[in-house]
């Protein structure tokens, strides 16, 4: 059995998925301070939160959007056998 590789994440990724990691929904107002800006935009949090869904989904893990502005994370379902 291969081991999976370790997921590296920036530092500002790595807050992200700190308080995301608690399955709750969280809002953009409520992680924006994990950007350490106080200059920061939901621009830029969009963007963080894109590589950080580019980087989680290899390990099964999925960043869901909720409407209205929420984001958490689910586990991706597994795949069919062929």
């Amino acid at each position: 059995m291969i081991a999976a590789a370790p997921i590296v994440l920036s530092k500002h990724e790595q807050k992200l998925y700190d308080l995301l990691s608690d399955g709750k929904e969280h809002g953009r107002k409520e992680l924006l301070p994990c950007l350490d800006d106080e200059l920061a935009s939901m621009d830029l949090l969009r963007t963080y939160m894109y590589r950080l869904r580019k980087k989680l989904a290899p390990h099964g893990i999925a960043v869901i959007n909720i409407y209205g502005g929420s984001y958490r994370f689910l586990p991706l379902p597994e795949s069919p056998p062929k």
